[in-house]
């Protein structure tokens, strides 16, 4: 809003300029595009609004990483610094897990648990810590906590929790070209020949 508002400024001095030097209407019709440009300009470099918390939940499991690595961007402006810090490292997590979540059943207990993290309980804690006032962010709570150290514990817990679902979900894979080596000396190590014609 504030940079549309320049731009009509802008324009009106354009317009004043060129009306003590041209024909008021040649100055209208050029104050006019160049308000139309700015206009443009403005839209066109606007920031793309993030994914809302519907979004994340609706999206496929394939492609839910990348949507919530935009909603954490998106979240980020505002927050106490130790909490934007963990925004990067639940982005950098979130990355990592990526190609795990494309491959992984979306109707398995693993798929669901991710999903409810990152999709419903993560957006839950940032509104609710957004929620509160300004004011009252750095007041401590009966437990004597403040509702920045109450959104700062929650992150570190998402965090590391995100980096155990990784770490198992990477595990699966090693365990299952594991298994197979160990199939493939069984049977081809030894005696045991592959059969001739």
């Amino acid at each position: 809003m504030l940079r549309l508002v320049m731009a009509a400024i802008a324009a009106l001095l354009a317009w004043a300029l060129l009306a003590t030097v041209s024909a008021p209407g040649v100055a209208l019709a050029a104050a006019s595009a160049v308000m139309l440009l700015l206009t443009l300009l403005v839209f066109a470099r606007a920031e793309r609004p993030g994914p809302g918390r519907e979004a994340l939940a609706e999206a496929p499991l394939s492609h839910l990483a990348e949507e919530t690595i935009v909603w954490v961007a998106a979240q980020k402006r505002g927050l106490p610094l130790p909490a934007a810090q963990l925004a990067d490292s639940l982005s950098w997590r979130l990355d990592a897990l990526a190609p795990q979540l494309g491959r992984l059943d979306p109707r398995s207990p693993a798929a669901a648990a991710i999903r409810k993290l990152i999709a419903e309980e993560m957006p839950k804690l940032v509104d609710g810590w957004r929620s509160v006032p300004i004011t009252a962010r750095r007041a401590p709570g009966a437990d004597g906590r403040t509702p920045d150290d109450h959104l700062i514990n929650g992150l570190q817990l998402i965090d590391a929790e995100l980096g155990r679902a990784s770490e198992e979900l990477g595990r699966e894979p090693v365990d299952r070209i594991e298994v197979f080596g160990r199939y493939l000396e069984l049977k081809y190590d030894g005696d045991g020949r592959l059969p001739r014609g």
